[in-house]
């Protein structure tokens, strides 16, 4: 593997990009999807709290219970964070934004306490859950923001971000407010030389006009993580080939979740699937465009409650992939060295 110079930024310091270690680019160890909850799809579901004897009613209405969309258990987070260490695991991007309960206090103490590198994210969600006053406020606002508190610190907590993400576009076509902070986020990355990740709507087209504003304003395109790809490509290895024209690198993200989405009437991909299409990219010479990971944020995907849980890539997922033929080296290619060159600030 080809050695990555600079720095990334983690909630407890700078690391050398090199010394990563496998990284997982898209998860949350504290966060609130309540925006998202559906009580209507399951009303007798809705106040369950999430436990094993009620799994099998949250998995079937997983964003019809309020308790499933919430993760607020620091204890259960480091107990969850050992489990990723002892698989492999070295450095997690926490990419809870602004809008879903990002708590960079209670991050830095997951972080000090497990041992794990953890990269803090900064910017904005979708526009369903901006504070009112984003609207008013101009992009160069936005980016000095994300670039305060990639450089100086959030809000006083001496808690550096370490990249731009996860940032929201809820619907296709994206709200004006969404498109903002994507131009935002794009001056910042210039300033400041920080990875991204992007979080499109449902269905194919939004990736594409993400991409199309993010090259428009200038950004880094190798250094954007188009996130969910696995859900919303599914196999199109010609879309995959279209949206890897501008550079950008695929988020294949979603492993372990292979609930059915109520309010979409849509069901997630298996893992099998994921893994043939990521053979299919390889077949097709994308593979330098591919991380991995699993974007925990429903509580019965911990462990704890029978879930994946953090180390499901490193302990399950890997394995299979090397079983399908794909190289080491390609494996590490996709845990190492893309995130690393993603996550190093390279102003």
């Amino acid at each position: 593997m080809n050695e990555v110079r600079g720095h990334v930024r983690t909630a407890t310091g700078d690391v050398a990009a090199s010394t990563l270690g496998r990284t997982l680019i898209h998860e949350h160890l504290v966060s609130s999807l309540v925006p998202y909850w559906v009580p209507e799809t399951a009303p007798a579901a809705a106040s369950l709290k999430v436990s094993l004897a009620t799994l099998t009613q949250v998995r079937r209405h997983a964003f019809a219970v309020r308790d499933n969309l919430v993760l607020d258990d620091l204890d259960g987070a480091v107990r969850e964070m050992g489990e990723f260490t002892a698989a492999g695991g070295s450095t997690i991007v926490e990419v809870t934004s602004l809008g879903i309960g990002r708590d960079v206090g209670a991050i830095e103490q997951i972080a000090r306490r497990s041992g794990v590198n953890v990269v803090v994210g900064c910017g904005y969600y979708i526009h369903a859950t901006h504070p009112r006053s984003l609207e008013e406020r101009t992009e160069a606002s936005l980016a000095a923001e994300m670039v305060e508190e990639i450089v100086d610190g959030i809000a006083g907590t001496g808690i550096r971000a370490g990249v731009l993400g996860e940032l929201g576009v809820g619907t296709y076509p994206m709200h004006i407010a969404e498109r903002k902070v994507l131009r935002a986020a794009a001056r910042a990355q210039v300033r400041t030389g920080a990875g991204m990740v992007v979080h499109p709507a449902p269905g194919t087209d939004s990736a594409f006009e993400i991409v199309r504003v993010l090259e428009r304003a200038g950004a880094r395109m190798d250094k954007v993580v188009v996130s969910h790809l696995d859900e919303r490509l599914r196999d199109d290895v010609r879309a995959f080939r279209r949206l890897g024209a501008s550079g950008c690198r695929f988020g294949f993200d979603t492993f372990g979740r292979e609930i059915f989405y109520d309010g979409r009437r849509r069901q997630h991909p298996s893992d099998q699937e994921r893994i043939r299409t990521v053979t299919l990219l390889l077949d097709a010479g994308l593979g330098d465009r591919i991380t991995l990971a699993q974007d925990i944020c429903l509580r019965h995907e911990l462990s704890a409650f029978g879930g994946q849980g953090y180390d499901h890539v490193l302990v399950n997922i890997v394995p299979r992939l090397l079983e399908s033929g794909v190289p080491a080296a390609v494996v590490d290619r996709m845990l190492i060295e893309t995130p690393a060159r993603v996550l190093a600030l390279e102003p």
